[in-house]
């Protein structure tokens, strides 16, 4: 005979069979649940670690390109520069050159002056006695080649200093690109 409690024992063994089936069958879901997660997290791990080699590699590369350019650029710069003061140089020794040339020419017009205003002298102190006026036509044509040699002497001293300022102002101009290649290097870089 069975006993109230006995029934309610039958009773429940099935439903507790039944939910302890569901909850293995949970937990076995579960399982698969963590085991593809986490397959798939291991496979989204190691794509973005390839994905951060190609791109420490492209960086690397993209880095190498750069230190080319800009030794590139610099050895270009070195160039130009070396260039510019061989050019300023070459002028600045033409100048002074032509300095020295021009110098000599006033020296040996300055020796040629004294020799005919010698000449000249010793050619009115021997006419004296043949009149005063020939005297101040000789002083007269003194003073017009003194003139003369004055402004030959003005017009030299004129134009070297037209050819000095013009190779400071190009000096001045190189020294500037100069400086602007020099920011824009270092703006680049």
């Amino acid at each position: 005979m069975k006993t109230p409690t006995a029934d309610i024992k039958d009773s429940v063994a099935p439903a507790e069979s039944s939910e302890l089936y569901e909850a293995q069958t949970e937990i076995r879901h579960l399982h698969h649940t963590i085991a593809a997660l986490r397959a798939q997290l291991e496979e989204t791990q190691a794509g973005r670690a390839d994905a951060v080699q190609v791109a420490v590699a492209a960086g690397r590369d993209e880095v190498r390109q750069l230190q080319a350019t800009i030794q590139a650029i610099r050895d270009e710069l070195q160039s130009v520069i070396a260039g510019k003061d061989a050019a300023v140089q070459a002028m600045a020794a033409a100048s002074h050159d032509e300095i020295q040339q021009l110098k000599g020419t006033c020296q040996a017009l300055r020796e040629q002056l004294q020799e005919i205003l010698a000449s000249k002298a010793a050619a009115v102190q021997a006419v004296v006695a043949s009149g005063h006026d020939e005297t101040m036509q000789l002083k007269g044509a003194a003073v017009a080649l003194r003139a003369e040699l004055d402004l030959q002497l003005f017009q030299k001293a004129d134009e070297l200093e037209k050819q000095k300022q013009a190779a400071n102002s190009e000096l001045r101009q190189l020294r500037e690109t100069i400086a602007a290649l020099r920011s824009e290097l270092e703006k680049k870089s």
